[in-house]
């Protein structure tokens, strides 16, 4: 090779060093004193820190402007405070140490990793975290626990948890996906589903949570929950439009805000709980299922629900009120609760079959049409109303309508205000008691039943129909009654017997009582005698055993059959002359 060929390469290789000497090389930077990041004397240095080093924390050292590097190490000697932001830049930050973000965000780019000691107190609670782009992770050695008020999954960004018991005060806003361990919640938690989002960790809410979040499924994000049974709470779930929320395995408990939803929320066969003062608004699709709604608050606190909701079993353990939008009961709704109140500005519509009980309810029904009929549609009144344990009394004029009511032993219907509408039966047990105030009342179709087996002797009373049977005689297994009381004449009675009210008394076995009926509705000075028909001869016979001024009583009646309180005068009245005086 000649010399000038060789002195040529030579050139050329002494540009290429030069090129090379001039490109900076990633250093390792460790605090040797108490100090700020860009002070090079805090690392005992020229310089300090930049965004292709690593810097290890072995003293205290803050933060103030933002900051970006490779990798950072805090160390149990250590502590690092943040008053600025910090950019992790595809390397680790691992915190072994005490570390505090204060108001302020670390961004985790290009795939960095979050690594913390379970001695490490590293304390977020007052700043963000951004995993901003890259498969991130966030793990630790003994399952520490790290305290978010925010974090943020970037579109395009997933991040993986794995061993750490992460807490989320504020907001979580799951953009890109999160994998893994699901994290728990402070006081004000909030999870904020954003477009494009896939949260698909274990379990989204931690069983249990006494302080759980406000959860936002923002548009066109399908949000399927696949989480093992029990307590899932959260302050409230908001379904924006063009978003799907789907019940999976878990039951879902909302507070305060409950659910509101102007998407599609697919209840299945799980339970919605809705609770202290909690609401359940639907202005989208409510796919009910066949689970249960409950409103369930103490006795201070109202439930809400407006739109029109469809459920297929409702249960009430507290207070609830309604402003509009319609309510229907595909399957049953239970009303309970010591000392509540319900208000109801809407009428609730029952699909055929459905049930209405109250249940151990004590409390007064502020303006409801809580079962109403709607004979334009194939929805109407419900199937069966109960009393069990309950009194209830209305006000503000409401309407209740149902096919047969039932009114047991220690329960009480007070119409102060509004009507109550049978179609069928209503059977009010001894001890049981429906009154009616000034503005109210109720209708009974013609053959309204009571039913009771009478398995001992003695005085029975029948509340409804303000009739009173005293048994002499049953036959042996006990004797079935039933009393219907008929608020109009008997057809085809003689004049004396057009009272406006009779009673149809049908026993199923042979007994014998002395019954008394009521006098009030003949007006005063009348002479009162129990009226029997005969069905077999069509003929009347009446008799009295004794009567006071509102009642009549006759004894020893062993067949039965309409009974009506009439006058003995079946006749003209007769008239005799006392005086005649003549000019």
């Amino acid at each position: 090779m000649g010399m000038k060929q060789w002195g040529m390469r030579a050139c050329a290789l002494m540009v290429t060093c030069g090129v090379m000497t001039g490109v900076a090389q990633a250093a390792t930077y460790t605090s040797v004193q108490y100090g700020v990041w860009d002070n090079p004397a805090t690392w005992g240095a020229a310089s300090y820190p930049g965004p292709n080093d690593t810097a290890i924390i072995n003293s205290e050292v803050h933060i103030e402007d933002p900051t970006t590097v490779q990798n950072l190490t805090v160390n149990p000697a250590g502590l690092f405070v943040m008053s600025g932001d910090l950019v992790i830049n595809g390397g680790n930050l691992t915190v072994n140490g005490d570390m505090y973000v204060i108001g302020n965000e670390i961004s985790f780019v290009n795939g960095a990793d979050l690594i913390v000691s379970s001695p490490a107190d590293f304390d977020a609670s007052y700043g963000s975290l951004r995993f901003a782009s890259g498969s991130c992770t966030m793990s630790g050695p003994a399952s520490p626990s790290l305290s978010i008020e925010n974090m943020y999954v970037d579109t395009g960004s997933t991040l993986t948890v794995s061993t750490i018991d992460w807490v989320i005060e504020s907001y979580l806003y799951p953009a890109g996906a999160i994998l893994g361990k699901s994290p728990r919640y402070g006081a004000v938690g909030e999870l904020d589903y954003v477009a494009g989002g896939n949260y698909i960790v274990g379990a989204e809410w931690t069983p249990g949570m006494v302080d759980p979040p406000l959860t936002y499924i923002d548009n066109n994000t399908s949000v399927a929950f696949s989480v093992p049974d029990g307590v899932y709470d959260c302050y409230g779930v908001i379904i924006y439009a063009g978003s799907t929320l789907s019940l999976g395995s878990s039951d879902l408990d909302a507070m305060f805000f409950g659910l509101v939803n102007y998407g599609t929320f697919n209840q299945g066969a799980r339970r919605v709980r809705i609770h202290d003062t909690g609401n359940l608004n639907n202005y989208g699709t409510y796919n009910y299922g066949t689970g249960t709604v409950l409103f369930q608050d103490n006795s201070w606190a109202q439930g809400q629900m407006d739109g029109d909701v469809i459920v297929y079993d409702l249960v009430v353990d507290g207070n609830l009120a309604r402003s509009f939008g319609t309510l229907t009961i595909v399957h049953s709704a239970t009303v309970k609760n010591p000392d509540g109140f319900l208000q109801c500005d809407t009428p609730a519509y029952y699909q055929p079959g459905a049930k209405l009980t109250f249940e151990n309810f004590t409390g007064n029904d502020h303006g409801s049409d809580w079962a109403t009929d709607r004979p334009t549609t194939s929805l109407g009144a419900p199937t069966e109303v109960r009393f069990t344990s309950s009194s209830l009394t209305t006000y503000s004029d409401p309407t209740l309508v149902c096919d047969r009511l039932y009114i047991d032993s220690s329960s009480t219907l007070n119409i102060d205000e509004g009507y109550l509408y049978i179609n069928e039966l209503l059977e009010v047990a001894p001890g049981g008691n429906i009154i009616t105030g000034f503005f109210g009342g109720y209708q009974l179709p013609p053959y309204v039943t009571y039913g009771l087996l009478i398995n001992g002797l003695g005085s029975y009373s029948f509340p409804h129909t303000n009739v009173t049977m005293n048994f002499t005689a049953i036959p042996p297994g006990g004797c079935g009654v039933s009393v219907g009381m008929n608020p109009v004449s008997y057809p085809g009675a003689p004049a004396g017997i057009q009272t406006g009210k009779w009673w149809n008394i049908v026993t199923s076995g042979a007994c014998t009582a002395n019954i008394t009926l009521p006098t009030t509705h003949l007006g005063f000075g009348s002479n009162p005698y129990v009226c029997h028909y005969n069905t077999g001869s069509g003929t009347w016979d009446y008799g009295r055993t004794s009567s006071t001024f509102t009642t009549v009583t006759r004894n020893g009646v062993s067949t039965f059959s309409p009974f009506a309180a009439g006058d003995q005068n079946l006749g003209p009245v007769p008239v005799s002359v006392s005086a005649f005086d003549a000019e």
